[in-house]
């Protein structure tokens, strides 16, 4: 290539010194998305894996996809069976939501039947059943085992269907484990449950996860009962101050072997798994500091896909 006699050897270098620069800042970008594996090299992803390499809504509908396809629906009567593996105590009790260590119950012989007996155990929609609408019992939602667990039947009808949050001032009741009481945060002002602190984590987990597989829904059918946090929409789901209590709780209570126990149990029986279980870093990448990311397995502390 001749170069024009107007052009001085000085323009020649700095024409390459640009060119140079701007490859370096190209492959810098480019590198930023493509997957890098912290030994070193390049993440080989198998072929059919939808998962990895998604950002933010994409990766959470990618996540819907995978957990409605194995979901095996139950029904309410086998609810009651499945308590017998998925909530029970290391002492033989049933592991109790809202009552914890405070109570003893039996299992079978204390599960409350048609006499509504206060002081026994019942099962309790840790999202409510108003706030989709209390479908019938052949919808996965009303049966789904990650949304429901055995409760103290006064704690949860104590509950009703208020949102979770954070008291302030003094508690309205309180069984010493759980409380209901006044909340005030931008963009809420009303009662709230407050769960105890060892179970904060583990209920925002059973929310990220509800907001993912159920994020296909017709939210027009679910009336207006859960307007105070939910979008209606499948992307935030939840609205901010909601969901902000969510990844505060989820980053204060890590995941426990109770909950990895009981993700087990619950797969074994309905066939899918909460991923903010088995992979906690996943609510980051969807709602918290790594949305602006690409999710692969390598980077988590799992190490490796595990879902099947």
């Amino acid at each position: 290539m001749r170069i024009p006699d107007t052009m001085r050897p000085i323009d020649v270098k700095r024409l390459f010194l640009f060119a140079s620069l701007f490859l370096v800042l190209f492959s810098s970008c480019f590198k930023e998305d493509s997957p890098e594996d912290p030994n070193g090299g390049d993440i080989e992803i198998p072929e059919g894996d939808y998962i990895q390499g998604k950002k933010e809504r994409n990766l959470k509908s990618a996540w819907n996809q995978k957990l409605t396809a194995v979901h095996i629906h139950q029904s309410y009567a086998e609810v009651w069976r499945a308590f017998y593996t998925t909530d029970v105590r290391a002492d033989g009790y049933v592991a109790d939501l809202y009552g914890g260590p405070t109570t003893n119950y039996k299992l079978g012989s204390d599960q409350q039947g048609t006499s509504l007996d206060p002081d026994s155990y019942n099962r309790e929609h840790s999202f409510p059943k108003s706030w989709f609408g209390t479908k019938d019992q052949d919808y996965d939602l009303y049966t789904d085992l990650f949304n429901l667990y055995p409760s103290d039947a006064t704690a949860n009808s104590r509950r009703s269907n208020f949102p979770f949050g954070e008291i302030q001032g003094t508690a309205l009741w309180t069984n010493t484990y759980c409380k209901l009481g006044n909340m005030t945060a931008v963009g809420f002002s009303g009662k709230v449950f407050e769960p105890n602190d060892e179970i904060k984590g583990d209920l925002a987990r059973t929310y990220f996860y509800i907001a993912t597989r159920y994020e296909k829904e017709n939210f027009s059918s679910w009336g207006s009962s859960g307007a105070q946090l939910l979008t209606y929409s499948a992307y935030p789901f939840f609205k901010s101050w909601q969901l902000n209590l969510l990844l505060k709780w989820h980053r204060a209570d890590p995941v426990s072997e109770k909950e990895r126990k009981r993700n087990e149990a619950v797969k074994a029986i309905q066939g899918n798994r909460n991923p903010y279980i088995d992979y906690p870093e996943l609510v980051e990448y969807i709602w918290g500091t790594l949305k602006e990311k690409p999710f692969y397995y390598i980077h988590t502390a799992q190490g490796k896909e595990i879902f099947n």
